[in-house]
């Protein structure tokens, strides 16, 4: 509890976002009105005479629930592990989406995407070079297929510390084996985590050393060719230093058929899923010195395996999507995969009992091998990203802050001619201030330098641009572990420069959100059940869109990134974590989403659509984000018996979706030229319920546990690219073509040991 202080500035007003849109500001009213406390709330230790499910009861360290294999962690105390500021679940206004190590291992999670499926408004990507979504926003593009090289991520991954590259994040070090924690950072990041933030963070943190030997081993087999081996060892060296190893191999084949490439000479990579990860990590903690210095290293090999299938419109043979076939002979067909190694060190120095300096430097290097599956080499990618950040953090009984400078070099260069350099030099701070009575201020802002530049055997370009990126809110405190909260900021994804194929410069500016969030938060019964809301709006200006247009002249297609559109979403997560005993955890999470391009139109020379008989003004305005469903849950619960018997299940609720195709891919037979898809059945995605179960025995030194997941084998696909047909009437496109498709049933076992 912190003393009262004076009267603070007045309350930001809700709907500032964007006033002239009342619907969306009657949208955050009713959400401020929905969650607005009951009673009086004068005292923060007040008593009551019988349990009040109106009112959240105080959360005293000594009433805490004795739960065995269940902790229970109260909202003011779950430390938000991303957060710069040191924020608690109850302080930070970002909607966190959360699984915790004892999660990971009951449902037997494995990588960073099945965790998706436990948090609202959160999927994975549609294949192994796709991004995956936060808030209907895809990482990489809202179009799958019109990603550039020149732009940077929408939203990134980091793993202890380290940003992954795009190459790593959707091949690198996203393995789940010892692993103590996800925390998916919904709404932009921009002043606190920096570049490549606008949609969203996901934050990895691997268990660190500790001082006492451990030790665990699991082995897992299961369809599909299933199998896994995963080690770790913990060694305290001695009272100051301990180190922590792990490795992890994987393989899998694909659940797909492909009866016309057996012969190839690389037909076994292309259909199996290889992994193989080590991490090593060295803490040293002095205990009597006020530094401590963790320096972690990483590597991993991995090859995921593809899930495209055929429709029978792209080859008759092909029934539907559900036969998992795919037709193709092609020896052309690319095998891809990535060797990455990765380093953190992070020094902290506790200067006080209030004040501690952090210096985090981190290196990721990742080569991106791409081959044929006939032998052929096609070319190797290398990307390398060199980071420094240096900050200071306050706490007191004011409140808390933290100032920090953070530099960074990125290169990317292939060898067919092309190379990226992007520098990045920023400032940022934020404070977290009592300003009167239980009210809070929030105020931070970020200035952000970055210079770019392009090179390619036909020529180069740069540029350079800084931006400031301010932040603000209020936080009202009922209780430590009841607030409400309401944040204002900017979003921000850097413009960048190009040489078109046809050796002709372009470049493009940056892209601005404006979020509004609204955060909520309560917990009832001693902390045994919790309850976080967020409700959220954003406008997005100056949207990056990747063209492909054709030269009438010489027929040659050019690539180009323009600033084309303005868009606008709104929504909210729902999570509830629910504890009624020791043997029973139940949680929930409910997302609610709507997406809409309000501007964005691009035309192509008349002569072209005339031939193509197609309109030469194309116009997106109304559209949804793909990728974007409207409503998403995922509920679940774990059982245990103290004889060691344990069950779990999920589940995961998709309504319908269109596909992340707003041009005609270059797969649809039309040369690769930026044609608009009509958003309808062609590209819809039916809504989608999945069921998981994992069950097993436990004692102190070993676990056994079978799994099954898509437990009713529902035959579904994540995504849809349209075939494209010249008609009397005009170029059409058709469905059952080609698709992404979602596992069928899978299950397995895993047996672990450990001491």
């Amino acid at each position: 509890r912190r003393p009262p202080h004076p009267p603070r500035a007045p309350l930001l007003n809700p709907c500032m976002c964007d006033p002239q849109l009342p619907g969306k500001a009657s949208f955050l009213l009713a959400v401020v009105l929905f969650v607005a406390p009951t009673g009086s709330g004068e005292a923060w230790t007040e008593t009551t005479a019988g349990p009040d499910l109106l009112v959240p009861l105080t959360l005293a360290k000594e009433e805490k629930l004795e739960s065995g294999s269940h902790p229970v962690s109260t909202l003011e105390e779950t430390l938000i592990q991303s957060s710069k500021l040191d924020a608690t679940l109850t302080q930070t206004g970002t909607s966190v989406g959360r699984v915790d190590a004892e999660r990971i291992e009951t449902y037997e999670l494995r990588d960073v995407n099945d965790a998706y499926r436990m948090m609202a408004n959160v999927g994975p990507p549609q294949g192994p070079d796709g991004g995956f979504v936060i808030r209907g926003i895809n990482s990489e593009s809202p179009d799958a297929e019109n990603a550039s090289g020149v732009q940077t991520q929408l939203s990134s991954i980091f793993v202890d510390g380290v940003a992954l590259t795009q190459q790593g994040v959707r091949r690198g070090q996203t393995g789940l084996w010892d692993v103590a924690s996800i925390e998916v950072l919904r709404g932009p990041q921009s002043t606190q985590q920096g570049r490549n933030t606008l949609a969203g963070a996901v934050h990895l943190r691997t268990r660190d050393p500790v001082f006492n030997w451990e030790g665990a081993s699991r082995v897992t087999s299961g369809t599909f060719s299933r199998n896994e081996v995963a080690a770790m060892l913990n060694i305290p060296v001695s009272e100051v230093v301990a180190v922590r190893f792990t490795a992890e191999w994987a393989e899998r084949e694909s659940f797909v058929s492909y009866p016309l490439m057996r012969a190839l000479p690389r037909f076994s990579d292309y259909r199996t899923s290889g992994t193989v990860q080590l991490r090593g990590k060295v803490l040293m903690a002095p205990p009597t010195s006020p530094l401590s210095s963790k320096l972690t290293w990483s590597y991993v090999e991995r090859s995921p395996h593809r899930t495209g299938v055929f429709g029978p419109n792209a080859d008759p043979r092909a029934g539907s999507f559900d036969d998992l076939v795919w037709l193709a002979s092609s020896p052309n067909q690319q095998v891809r995969d990535v060797q990455n190694h990765s380093l953190a060190w992070e020094n902290i120095y506790a200067v006080s009992d209030s004040i501690r300096a952090t210096a985090l430097t981190t290196y990721t290097r990742t080569k991106l091998g791409v081959d044929e599956i006939d032998g052929d080499s096609l070319r190797d990618d290398l990307e390398e990203d060199l980071t420094q950040e240096a900050r200071v953090n306050w706490d007191g009984s004011w409140g808390r802050a933290v100032l920090g400078i953070y530099g960074s070099t990125f290169t990317a260069e292939t060898t067919s001619g092309f190379e990226r350099d992007r520098d990045n030099i920023a400032v940022f701070g934020e404070a977290d201030v009592a300003v009167w009575n239980r009210f809070f201020m929030t105020g931070g802002g970020r200035v952000s330098h970055d210079a770019f530049d392009f090179s390619s055997p036909a020529g180069g370009n740069a540029r350079e641009e800084t931006v400031f990126l301010p932040k603000g809110g209020v936080r009202y405190e009922i209780r430590p572990d009841h607030t409400l909260g309401f944040t204002l900021q900017r979003g921000y994804q850097p413009g960048g420069a190009g040489i078109d194929t046809d050796g002709s410069d372009f470049s493009f500016d940056p892209s601005y959100t404006w979020h509004c969030e609204l955060a909520y938060r309560k917990a009832f019964l001693d902390g045994k059940l919790t309850f976080a809301a967020n409700a959220f709006y954003s406008t997005w200006q100056d949207q990056q869109v990747v063209l492909r247009t054709i030269n009438p002249s010489t027929f040659r297609i050019s690539e180009r990134v323009i600033n084309a559109a303005d868009s606008s979403l709104y929504g909210g997560e729902l999570e509830v974590d629910y504890q009624p005993s020791d043997t029973l955890r139940i949680f929930g999470s409910v997302g609610l989403l709507s997406t809409r391009y309000d501007d964005f139109t691009f035309g192509i020379d008349p002569m072209i659509a005339a031939g193509m008989g197609v309109p030469p003004l194309f116009s997106y305005e109304g559209y949804e984000f793909p990728q974007s469903p409207k409503l998403t849950v995922s509920l679940g619960f774990d059982w245990r018996h103290h004889s060691g018997l344990f069950f779990a299940a999920d589940a995961g609720y998709s309504s319908s979706y269109f596909s992340p195709v707003l041009f005609a891919p270059l797969g649809s037979g039309i040369g690769g030229i930026s044609v608009q898809v009509p958003q309808d059945d062609v590209v819809e995605i039916d809504p989608l319920l999945t069921v998981n179960v994992a069950a097993g025995f436990e004692n102190k030194d070993w676990k056994l546990t079978i799994f099954v997941t898509n437990l009713f084998d529902e035959r579904h696909v994540i995504g849809k690219t349209p075939g494209a047909r010249q008609t009397p009437a005009g170029l059409t496109f058709v469905d059952d073509f080609l698709a992404s498709a979602g596992a069928p049933r899978t299950y397995g076992a895993a047996l672990e040991f450990r001491f």
